[in-house]
């Protein structure tokens, strides 16, 4: 199969679904273009800031958001963040972690799918904040057709930080 390409004015060649910068020369966005350059399974990862996530009840006054670094910061305590996920169809999840300060140590998150009629939810990986969590349970392969995905948090102290998640993927 021919590889795609794209030039750039500047006179620059990338493979398609190349991001400047990428080691991996691979989108993870854009999984038939990744395919047609031959990434199949080659771990790619999805990423997000803190600030991707929100209150579970939805108030100015539960989060506030760092513009410099994208840390979600809880303002006071008992605050739950939710943050959606967008993963290719197919993906087989195979980490999640979600990254925080020290004190989010004792707290946990989870990685979920629900159904898209959002009467059932699955939990798929849940570790404490700074854990990585390896071992995948049901629903570890990405149905979009069925399924939404989410993270979420356990009630947050105030003054705890998120600063980010990521989910390790490959495709098959």
């Amino acid at each position: 199969m021919t590889d795609l390409y794209s030039q750039y004015a500047s006179g620059m060649q990338f493979t398609a679904g190349t991001i400047v910068g990428s080691t991996l020369g691979t989108s993870g966005m854009n999984p038939i273009v990744d395919r047609l350059n031959k990434v199949t399974g080659s771990e790619l990862y999805w990423s997000c800031p803190g600030t991707n996530f929100v209150p579970s009840v939805p108030s100015a006054t539960y989060f506030s958001y760092d513009s410099q670094t994208g840390k979600a910061t809880a303002k006071s305590g008992g605050e739950v963040g939710v943050a959606p996920v967008f993963l290719p169809q197919n993906a087989v999840i195979k980490t999640v972690v979600c990254y925080g300060s020290a004190g989010t140590t004792d707290e946990t998150w989870t990685f979920s799918r629900a159904t898209i009629s959002g009467n059932s939810e699955t939990v798929i990986a849940s570790a404490a904040f700074n854990t990585e969590d390896t071992t995948m349970g049901t629903g570890s392969v990405v149905d979009n057709d069925a399924y939404t995905y989410f993270l979420s948090t356990t009630n947050l102290t105030a003054n705890d930080d998120i600063y980010s998640a990521r989910i390790g993927y490959i495709i098959e």
